[in-house]
């Protein structure tokens, strides 16, 4: 793990020299000083001149022996097309945040067809050698029938003394949409104001509900349709800490406390406070660290029994570990260990166990490990996956008690990488994504059940293995880079007859050139195939995901830029979560002001 996360407002210092004597300064630190240089930064000058697409960031890479790297790990293939909103307006290309002499902020727009927007806004209220204080704004949006609204502002600060940073921030998100999904019987999408017309006041009662403080609710057709009309979240997040820099001897640490809160329109609210930090010290010439984390998590809500979990628990995870490095390499030894309080499993460990060899450092490496995880899924977490989910669903945690990987890193030439990966895991109770059913006795079939377009949850014990593999290439002038990655995924599930939504292969393909100083040009492809729904005991197999995007840029001077962005070109309706189709072909157009 890595030093990226900030942890604890310090108001005073003996405060702060109490939880270093106590053991309760910690952090995701792991034992090797290039990883903590790698990742604390704390520079947040921005210029916004539009960069290629697709700029790749290859490492870690097995060059350069003298350098130490993070090991390449299954957990670095990601495919990044997003799923929470409708639009993706930077797919194709995107702005690279430089450092610029006499500037301290900058302001981007862009507007497109459906209604699409974008909008960011940076500045640097205060900037010295020793402290910096930023401003940004960010938003992205869809304004049609398919509305999906995100936006969000704050403050960062930064304080730098002797080998420390004292950091703090604090941000606001609101976020509206529609439920513009269909809705379904046995057979196919349904009107809920047609049905209103024919059935009249008849009543739906959940049906699967997992009752933990509420029974089944029961609605009108009427109040079936409201329910699937509009949304708005609320998000409030605050968090301050200190850590060593880079240029600090001997012990590294961190520590952060952080502050969330989540309300959504049916008046629950989730107050979330994180405390998590680490200590990583040297030992007989290598590294021995400590993790810690602590969750307490509170819920309130407008009626006392309107939601269906738990109105408190907290979860204290522990990660010991020693860690042994060489030249040709590392190893990482700990252990891992969740304990949950009021509800959900009390102890839940797993290993920490990760390794690195390079036979031959510049071009050659092979990595591996045996590990496990436990998963916080706050009501915050859940609604940014899947934002249709039914208002007061609170999904279990997720314990993945074995996780075991392997892989091998190769770089034949000069920046040219191939990544070759193996993972297999088993999970402790997965959850899926299925739409929410309700039934009633007072219709006929096939009116008599129906299946919205919010979203529960079904439950399984799962083995999942995944293998797969990228290959990357940026010449060294960075005019061209190119990346295509791709997986199989295999899951074996206890209660289900398929992963629900989940993709049997996934891929996609990258690249962008610099035609002149001033223009650039970039395509992507996005690929998800074999996927089935749930609709009652009907699997139903869904359209793959095919998504062809190209951008363009130019820059007119060191102050203003313009870009272009054709995204699904192919106009594919495809879905990511069923019953709700994505936007066609949509493109946007936009410009950069920095200052």
């Amino acid at each position: 793990m890595t030093i990226n996360e900030f942890i604890m407002i310090i108001s005073r210092k003996n405060i702060l020299f109490a939880l270093f004597l106590s053991g309760i300064v910690f952090s995701n630190l792991p034992a090797q000083d290039s990883t903590f240089v790698r990742d604390v930064i704390v520079e947040r000058e921005f210029q916004p001149v539009i960069k290629n697409a697709g700029k790749l960031n290859i490492s870690p890479q097995p060059v350069e022996p003298e350098a130490k790297l993070l090991s390449a790990h299954y957990t670095d293939f990601y495919l990044p097309l997003s799923i929470n909103n409708n639009i993706h307006p930077l797919s194709a290309t995107e702005f690279s945040p430089m450092n610029s002499q006499g500037q301290n902020g900058f302001a981007r727009l862009g507007l497109g067809n459906f209604y699409n927007t974008s909008a960011d806004f940076f500045y640097s209220l205060l900037k010295r050698p020793d402290m910096q204080l930023d401003v940004f704004f960010n938003h992205l949006g869809t304004f049609g029938d398919k509305l999906h609204s995100t936006s969000k502002a704050g403050l960062a600060f930064d304080k730098y003394l002797n080998n420390m940073d004292l950091f703090a921030g604090m941000d606001g998100q609101l976020e509206r949409l529609k439920y513009y999904g269909n809705n379904f019987n046995l057979n196919s999408p349904v009107d809920l104001n047609a049905l209103t017309h024919i059935y009249g006041n008849a009543t739906f009662t959940e049906q699967k509900l997992i009752s933990i403080s509420r029974p089944p609710l029961s609605y009108s057709l009427q109040q079936l349709a409201e329910n699937s009309n509009m949304e708005t979240f609320k998000r409030f997040h605050a968090y301050g800490g200190i850590r060593s820099l880079p240029t600090a001897q001997d012990i590294k640490f961190l520590a952060k406390l952080d502050y969330q809160l989540f309300k959504n329109q049916y008046g629950i609210n989730e107050n979330l406070i994180h405390l998590s930090g680490g200590v990583t010290m040297p030992y007989k010439e290598n590294n021995l660290g400590l993790d810690i984390e602590l969750y307490q998590i509170k819920y309130t809500s407008k009626a006392a029994d309107s939601f269906n979990f738990w109105d408190y628990y907290s979860v204290f995870m522990l990660n010991p570990f020693y860690a042994i490095e060489h030249p040709e390499w590392k190893v990482r030894l700990g252990m891992k260990a969740a304990f949950s309080m009021k509800q959900g499993r009390p102890f839940s460990p797993s290993a920490d166990i990760e390794a690195e060899w390079k036979p031959f450092p510049q071009w050659l490496s092979l990595y591996g490990g045996l590990s496990g995880n436990y998963t916080i899924n706050s009501i915050n977490k859940t609604f940014e996956e899947n934002c249709f989910i039914f208002p007061d669903l609170r999904i279990k945690d997720t314990y993945t008690p074995f996780q075991g990987y392997a892989g091998i890193k190769i770089k034949p030439v000069n920046n040219f990488m191939i990544d070759v990966f193996a993972d297999y895991r088993y999970i402790d109770q997965q959850y899926f994504f299925v739409n929410k059913e309700y039934a009633s006795n007072q219709i006929n079939a096939p009116d008599s059940v129906l299946y919205t377009n919010r979203f529960n949850v079904v439950y399984s014990d799962a083995s999942h293995f995944k293998s797969g593999g990228r290959v990357a290439f940026n010449d060294e002038k960075n005019r061209f880079n190119a990346e295509f990655q791709a997986a199989y995924n295999w899951w074996k599930t206890k209660n289900t007859a398929f992963a629900w939504l989940q993709p049997k292969w996934e891929a996609d393909m990258k690249a962008s050139l610099g035609l002149t100083s001033n223009i650039n040009a970039s395509v992507s492809l996005f690929y998800k195939a074999d996927r089935y729904a749930l609709l009652g005991n009907e699997a139903v197999k869904m359209d793959n995901i095919l998504d062809l995007n190209l951008g363009a840029s130019y820059v007119f001077n060191k102050s203003v830029s313009a870009y272009l962005h054709l995204n699904n070109l192919l106009n594919n309706h495809y879905q990511y979560f069923y019953g709700y189709d994505v936007q066609g072909f949509n493109f946007m157009i936009g410009a950069v002001l920095s200052f």
